[in-house]
């Protein structure tokens, strides 16, 4: 039998299994035309009748692929299934599968195009499909549960997508109302501004969603203590944000939740990252790699406490506050990045096993590291600290493991609480190496 064969004969059982909810019995007919998608990296499809417009779908699992075995899964992006009979049961022959190409379905408020409303062309859209937005101000709170691209048609600054006034209910119950909520979907969002309202959030990733979110300008101006943000990534989502501009509060919760973050410019963003119960090791980690990240007016510009971050190669800015924290966490990795003219370019507070904080530029802050509660799991390497007040404060608790780093141009290189500590040995320089500008500077 063919995988093509095998793909057909678990379609007929399935739908042999389902008929009772698939079929229309008020049509009088026992033809049924329903529409079925595949999502290979969900090993899921799903079905939909199609008689009098119904929408609501119903989800089959293969039994083969959903234990890891790929052979045979489905792998169209769309299918249109005949099923002659289904009431009478399905018999050998009975199922004809035609694929089906993926469509655009134009968006447009003035009704030139298929939809007048996002909401009205994501109902239409399955997996595959692309939903093409014209320029105008959509009021609307969309939920994405499909694989569908929503992409803007024109300049992404006319194209806006904005929370309504009304709040509309979060997979969690918290009364907040969000622009753009991404449920289980490896889809994609290009060209478009989410706004978020005063109470709600931009865009909402949940239930382990993998999206692409890409050339979008993301803004939530919520109070983050209401629970909203400019994106919430949540329920072991991942993924990928890149080349957007976010402006608010980026937040990821929840065990495994681990995207890529690159390439942004994230201004006036305060960015926190937590996890229910803790992270392992074997967990994927959130990945935060050549951003341009300054402007948080809450204290601390980049909050982890949790989740295995790495954090490599961007340039981090806040005046009067801590850059970055790394609080109770282990595994986390900060590497090559350039933080300057901050309170605290890095605090690590009470790690629980192995932090590494190596190739970083710090320049111009009040504290470049401070380590509370250390351990020898620490390790602070080959760190460019200069030209600010205290380069290295280590309170209580074991020494991290210091290794080539250049300290120079600071008040004071290294500091130690409670003062009858031995101070350890660090390297320094009497003049600093010449320092190239700094990123936007």
């Amino acid at each position: 039998m063919t995988p093509d064969e095998r793909s057909t004969e678990r379609i007929r059982t399935w739908l042999a299994d389902t008929a009772d909810e698939l079929g229309d019995p008020t049509r009088g007919v026992n033809d049924v035309i329903v529409r079925l998608s595949a999502t290979p990296q969900r090993r899921r499809w799903r079905a939909w009748p199609w008689a009098r417009g119904a929408s609501t779908g119903l989800v089959g699992r293969d039994p083969v692929a959903a234990h890891g075995r790929s052979s045979g899964r489905l792998g169209l992006a769309g299918l249109a299934i005949l099923v002659a009979g289904i009431g009478a049961g399905l018999g050998a022959g009975s199922v004809l599968v035609q694929q089906r190409e993926p469509r655009t379905i134009v968006v447009a408020q003035d009704g030139s195009g298929d939809a007048t409303t996002l909401g009205g062309a994501i109902a239409m859209a399955v997996d595959g499909d692309t939903v093409l937005v014209s320029p105008g101000r959509y009021a609307e709170r969309i939920i994405v549960e499909s694989d569908i691209k929503i992409r803007g048609n024109g300049n992404r600054g006319d194209i806006i997508i904005e929370a309504p006034d009304v709040p509309g209910s979060r997979h969690d119950g918290t009364p907040v109302s969000v622009a753009v909520t991404i449920r289980g979907s490896f889809g994609t969002l290009a060209n478009l501004t989410i706004l978020g309202g005063d109470q709600g959030g931009g865009i909402s990733v949940e239930d382990a969603a993998a999206p692409e979110i890409s050339d979008v300008v993301i803004s939530s101006t919520g109070d983050p203590m209401y629970g909203t943000a400019a994106v919430d990534w949540s329920g072991g989502g991942s993924g990928v944000l890149h080349d957007s501009a976010v402006s608010g509060v980026l937040r990821m919760t929840g065990a495994g939740t681990a995207p890529l973050i690159e390439w942004n410019h994230l201004r006036g963003v305060c960015i926190v990252v937590e996890a229910d119960g803790g992270a392992r090791d074997d967990q994927p980690r959130p990945v935060f790699r050549e951003n341009e990240i300054n402007g948080c007016s809450a204290g601390t510009l980049v909050r982890i406490e949790a989740g295995l971050p790495v954090l490599e190669h961007n340039d981090l800015v806040l005046a009067g506050g801590t850059a970055l924290l790394l609080a109770g966490v282990s595994g986390a990795r900060v590497e090559g990045n350039t933080i300057h003219d901050s309170g605290t370019a890095i605090a690590i507070a009470h790690p629980r096993g192995r932090v590494t904080v190596t190739d970083n530029i710090l320049r111009g802050d009040a504290v470049g590291v401070s380590v509370y509660e250390g351990s020898d799991q620490v390790r602070i390497e080959g760190n460019q600290i200069r030209d600010g007040g205290i380069g290295l404060n280590l309170v209580g608790g074991t020494d991290p493991v210091l290794a080539g780093n250049v300290l120079c141009g600071n008040a004071e290189d290294v500091r130690v609480l409670p003062a009858s500590r031995e101070i350890p040995a660090v390297d320094g320089a009497e003049t600093c190496p010449e320092a190239s500008p700094a990123p936007g500077a």
